[in-house]
C-alpha cells in the first residue's frame, strides 16, 4: 500500500511539476535606445517539448512596418524554453532566446550572434557584434 501511495504521489508530483505550459500570447519587453520601453507580441504553441510560433511588433526600419518573424528550434526543458529568430533581410544574424518559465512571465537572456563585418558597417563598435540583453514577457489576456 505504500508502494502504491508513492507512485501515485510521484505521478501527481510529476504532473504539477509539467502543468506549466508557454502556450499563448506573450508581450515581450526590452529596453532600446535612450532607455525606451519596445513591445512585441510573442505567440507561442508548445507541444510536448516542441515550442513554435511568432514574434511580431519589431518594426522592420527600411519599410517602418511590423514584421512577423518565425522561431526555429524551439524547445523546452523543464522550466527552460529555448529558441532562436533570423533577423535582417540582407545578411540576417541569429537571435538567440533562451528563458525561464514562471507562471504568467518570462524571463528571457536574448544574445545576437551578428557578424563583425555588419556591426563595423553600421559605425557600431565591434564588441556588440555579440551583445547579450534580457528581456521579458508577460502573459497576455
Amino acid at each position: 500500500m505504500k508502494t502504491l501511495a508513492l507512485c501515485f504521489s510521484i505521478l501527481l508530483f510529476s504532473a504539477i511539476a509539467r502543468a506549466d505550459n508557454c502556450s499563448g500570447k506573450w508581450v515581450l519587453e526590452s529596453t532600446g535606445r535612450g532607455g525606451q520601453v519596445q513591445r512585441a507580441v510573442l505567440i507561442l504553441n508548445q507541444v510536448g517539448d516542441s515550442v513554435t510560433g511568432t514574434v511580431s511588433g519589431r518594426n522592420n526600419p527600411g519599410a517602418a512596418s511590423p514584421i512577423n518573424t518565425e522561431i526555429y528550434g524551439g524547445k523546452v526543458e523543464g522550466d527552460t524554453i529555448s529558441f532562436y529568430i533570423w533577423q535582417g533581410s540582407d545578411r540576417p544574424w541569429k537571435q538567440q532566446f533562451t528563458g525561464k518559465l514562471s507562471g504568467d512571465e518570462i524571463v528571457f537572456t536574448v544574445t545576437r550572434d551578428r557578424p563583425l563585418s555588419q556591426q563595423n558597417g553600421q559605425g557600431q563598435p565591434a564588441n556588440a557584434a555579440n551583445a547579450t540583453s534580457t528581456e521579458m514577457a508577460r502573459r497576455s489576456q
